[in-house]
């Protein structure tokens, strides 16, 4: 791959990869992207678990009250 093509290849794995889920290598005329499915598999089981932080006083609200 020519210097300046494999350079823009990089520049763009780096701007569209997400973090440490996804690894891009570029030698010669070969792109390899390895996703890491453990990393994502332990992101996910917290997806969709939020805090919420409030000054509301605990005895005035519990757990199990809808919001």
């Amino acid at each position: 791959m020519f210097p300046g093509k494999r350079m823009k290849v990089v520049e763009k794995a780096e701007r569209l990869v997400s973090g440490s889920m996804v690894t891009v290598t570029v030698s010669d005329r070969h792109i390899t992207v390895n996703v890491d499915t453990a990393y994502i598999a332990q992101v996910a089981e917290l997806d969709g678990c939020y805090v919420i932080k409030s000054d509301l006083p605990c005895h005035r609200r519990q757990a199990s009250d809808p919001l």
